[in-house]
């Protein structure tokens, strides 16, 4: 019943996305050789530092390739969705006037309900994109957001594994990223934007003995959480796996 209910709310907070990719596929998007489906189905992220209050974002969602972006929505994330060929990246938009700086470390926390696969969450400074103006006032395609999201300053990336539970994914930011939110701050700038996107590949740190580091705490977060798969609760086959 547990699995079942986290299955149920993920699939409640991705139901969205996960409607347009169904009836949006092209007839090709399955075809052989396409990059196997890994995302994750956020529902909220906290911004938190050395010197101030946690910060929830005040805006969140997705730009996808099929011409859909969503506003103030569970920012979905992923490629080859559903193995349906869609990508989606999501965005942040955190309110940060109350904050002060200098800021020396932070980090991005994110509650998920599920992700799917075994990739690399990676965070860009999407504060010049004007967010917000760009949601509610378009001058970009879906597609040519969901782009930029992913072209600005890289400032983080976090390794995550396949899990069907509720969870928390953090992201420390990168010394760009700590140059970044204080910049923002100094310069009196209201909101501070984060654009993130996934990929199948071990992020950049990770080099030699961390690669097995990695893999072994991938391992042991799949033995302690991966509930039906390896905990002994019924085999239940989770989406997003082969």
């Amino acid at each position: 019943m547990k699995v079942f209910n986290s299955m149920w709310r993920t699939a409640t907070l991705a139901a969205s996305l996960a409607l347009a990719a169904i009836s949006a596929a092209p007839a090709s998007a399955t075809t052989a050789g396409a990059p196997k489906y890994i995302g994750a189905a956020f529902t909220q992220g906290y911004l938190t530092s050395d010197t101030n209050a946690p910060s929830v974002s005040i805006v969140q969602g997705y730009a996808s390739d099929i011409g859909r972006t969503s506003i103030a929505t569970p920012p979905a994330v992923g490629t080859n969705i559903f193995d349906s060929g869609i990508k989606a990246n999501n965005y942040f938009i955190f309110d940060i006037s109350s904050l002060t700086e200098p800021v020396t470390s932070a980090s991005l926390n994110y509650e998920y309900g599920a992700i799917y696969g075994t990739g690399t969450y990676r965070i860009f400074d999407a504060t010049p994109l004007s967010l917000l103006s760009e949601l509610y006032t378009p001058t970009m395609s879906s597609t040519d957001l969901m782009n930029a999201l992913q072209k600005g300053t890289p400032i983080g990336s976090a390794w995550f594994v396949d899990n069907s539970n509720y969870g928390l994914l953090t992201v420390n930011l990168n010394s760009n990223g700590i140059a970044a939110l204080n910049s923002a701050i100094s310069h009196e700038t209201q909101y501070f934007s984060i654009g993130g996107t996934v990929s199948p590949v071990a992020p950049a740190p990770l080099a030699g003995g961390g690669v097995l580091a990695a893999l072994a705490a991938a391992i042991a977060l799949l033995v302690t959480r991966g509930g039906g798969f390896l905990g002994g609760l019924p085999g239940v086959r989770k989406l997003g796996t082969a």
